[in-house]
């Protein structure tokens, strides 16, 4: 059930099912300073997790870099099914989703902790261009989403009918909004604070579309084109 793998080094190149890099299963793997990168999952169906499948796991990834991934379906660099995974200094680059989370994509109730981490330059071809959740939970804190895209919303982040909460994070220059965010359910609530939304780019609701009931809140940061106390609107001047 548990595996440690410390200084493993590269998970490079492979093609295969579902979980191009690695596919976990009803385990707890300890990953640390690892890297995964140019896998490739093609196969009609089971084509998510270009780097990391996780199904009813709870993996630890610590000081790891996913670059250039690519899934058919879902979740470029990991794709998440009612698991719980714990992300601490990871960097997530260059991966590619045919359809949701170019980085992540977060399904059956899995929840995600997301700390000290890096989602940048990654694609979907529908939704979540960095990170996207459906009937989830995610806790995002002192996090960067930047220069990542969906062809269909939420270019940073993407969360349907899910739970969300995000702290001390930036999103900037993410194509098709920052963060865009969908609930129906009066039992879920999700909040943004002391974050900075900065020059995303979006035909309406550019940094965050909060689509239904406002059932997510902004306290305390910066927002471009944003009112009310404790929000600053003036540019934060991000250096390239």
């Amino acid at each position: 059930d548990l595996v440690r793998s410390r200084g493993l080094g590269d998970v490079y190149k492979r093609q295969l099912l579902s979980g191009g890099g690695l596919y976990n299963e009803l385990s707890q793997p300890r990953l640390f300073n690892v890297t995964f990168s140019n896998n490739v999952v093609s196969d009609p169906g089971n084509g998510d997790g270009g780097g990391i499948y996780n199904v009813s796991s709870n993996p630890l990834l610590e000081n790891v870099r996913m670059q250039n991934n690519t899934a058919r379906d879902d979740g470029g660099a990991i794709f998440n099914q009612g698991s719980n995974p714990t992300l601490k200094n990871v960097v997530l680059f260059g991966n590619v989703a045919n359809d949701d989370g170019g980085g992540i994509a977060n399904t059956q109730n899995s929840t995600v902790s997301l700390n000290n981490s890096r989602l940048e330059n990654n694609r979907a071809g529908n939704r979540g261009g960095g990170f996207f959740s459906d009937t989830g939970t995610a806790t995002i804190i002192n996090s960067i989403f930047s220069s990542n895209t969906a062809t269909n919303g939420g270019g940073g982040v993407y969360g349907n009918e899910s739970a969300l909460t995000v702290s001390n994070s930036v999103f900037y220059r993410n194509n098709a909004r920052g963060l865009e965010y969908r609930s129906t359910l009066s039992t879920i609530r999700s909040a943004i604070t002391n974050s900075i939304f900065w020059n995303n780019i979006g035909t309406t609701d550019s940094q965050i579309r909060n689509v239904t009931n406002n059932r997510i809140s902004f306290a305390t940061g910066v927002l471009e084109g944003g009112s009310g106390r404790g929000i600053i609107t003036t540019d934060p001047l991000f250096v390239d």
